[in-house]
């Protein structure tokens, strides 16, 4: 099962389920038209944002998620790539999310919570 955590070094919130996600890998340079017509672009790395689909969370581990992006938006974000599982510094954005109502005590599960996280840094770009 892949997992997906976030973390802010003091707290941490675990994705269990095998979330489908959007990853967004962008390249970084600038472009420039030739007077030929021809675009060129000198890329210097490569940026990644992933929409994160977070499914159900309990109202302890959504208000958990809350206050860590609250105290500070970076977050350590562990999650898989195409060339395997990486952990990156991100800005996370607040999440989107939907209640779920069980009778009259009120909220007790979260869905269709969602998360971006773009990273921080910038990969280079390696030749080959």
């Amino acid at each position: 099962m892949v997992r997906i955590t976030l973390s802010d070094g003091r707290d941490m919130v675990t994705v269990a389920s095998e979330p489908e996600f959007v990853w967004r890998p962008v390249l970084i340079g600038s472009r420039a038209v030739m007077a030929s017509g021809r675009t060129v672009m000198d890329a210097v790395g490569v940026k990644n944002t992933a929409e994160i689909p977070m499914g159900w969370l309990s109202p302890r581990d959504l208000a958990l998620l809350k206050r860590m992006i609250q105290r500070n938006a970076a977050l350590t974000v562990r999650y898989p790539t195409p060339e395997g599982i990486r952990s990156d510094l991100c800005f996370v954005e607040m999440p989107v999310f939907r209640a779920f109502r069980w009778g009259d005590d009120g909220v007790s599960q979260w869905y269709g919570v969602t998360i971006t996280a773009e990273q921080a840094g910038v990969d280079p770009v390696t030749g080959g």
